[in-house]
């Protein structure tokens, strides 16, 4: 629960003040705030959302410190990293590949839907039968 209302709470900042043209100022705001956790987060969500070069070295080394630290929001990060990827299709090559394996999102089926073709496997889920109860007269 906690997760996915954090998730959102990001997710709801990123896109209500993510815009290339403020970058300047997102630039002001985090250096002053650099050490703050919250702060590094946005500002990662920010650069997936909203900038064409979201700077993956700087989000894998983010990564690998909340990987040793922090990993409800490195679970976080993941999915925002997954979230990139996915809307982002075109976006191919090494950044995309180095994501892929810092975030560990090979291993980790649902979270990365648009693999190339040959990639993809199709396991279908089995769902139980209904059987509506008997109504009584």
């Amino acid at each position: 629960m906690f997760f996915g209302l954090t998730y959102g709470i990001i997710k709801k900042i990123s896109d209500s003040v993510g815009h290339p043209k403020l970058n300047g100022i997102y630039q002001k705001i985090f250096e002053a705030r650099k050490d703050s956790l919250s702060y590094k987060l946005l500002e990662a969500a920010l650069r997936l959302e909203h900038f064409e070069d979201p700077l993956a070295d700087k989000i894998i080394k983010l990564g690998t410190h909340l990987e040793k630290n922090n990993k409800f929001v490195w679970d976080i990060l993941q999915r925002l990293v997954a979230d990139y990827l996915n809307y982002n299709s075109g976006r191919k090559g090494a950044d995309r590949h180095k994501l892929i394996t810092k975030f560990n999102l090979e291993n980790r089926p649902g979270l990365l839907t648009n693999e190339e073709k040959s990639e993809r496997k199709y396991t279908p889920k089995l769902r139980p039968k209904f059987n509506p109860p008997l109504l009584k007269e």
